[in-house]
């Protein structure tokens, strides 16, 4: 089985490993997660992970005869994401922020937004004395 890789802006076919040991294939097990377990583990959604395969941040095992009913990750890839996302920690999202003070996420995002703006003008408008 092949699928694509981008080399220096140039695809080209690159012979992947198959998770399965299926009749006829020989090739290599190789360890995998299902999407949605790709999700729990970085916290994101479905479709972040769908995207994250996308830019090749982690490899997507192809399925062309659809065996498997949800796409797979190489786990190698996917424990290398998981701990390089632990290394660098975040702060709170908006959503969390908002829950904590009680607001729906567009009111909280809406007064961020006020307070930038304060903030901005305050300091272009030159103080009067």
């Amino acid at each position: 089985m092949y699928h694509e890789e981008l080399t220096n802006g140039n695809q080209r076919d690159v012979p992947i490993k198959i998770t399965d040991n299926q009749e006829g294939w020989e090739a290599d097990k190789v360890e995998w997660y299902t999407q949605k377990e790709v999700a729990d583990l970085l916290g994101v959604s479905k479709a972040t992970v769908y995207h994250y395969g996308k830019q090749k941040k982690i490899i997507k095992i192809l399925d062309p005869h659809r065996l498997h009913k949800e796409a797979r990750y190489e786990k190698a890839e996917v424990d290398r994401l998981v701990d390089e996302k632990q290394s660098f920690p975040t702060g709170m999202s908006p959503n969390d922020v908002a829950k904590k003070l009680g607001l729906s996420v567009k009111h909280f995002l809406l007064s961020l937004g006020v307070c930038i703006w304060v903030i901005y003008f305050t300091k272009l408008v030159p103080k009067v004395h």
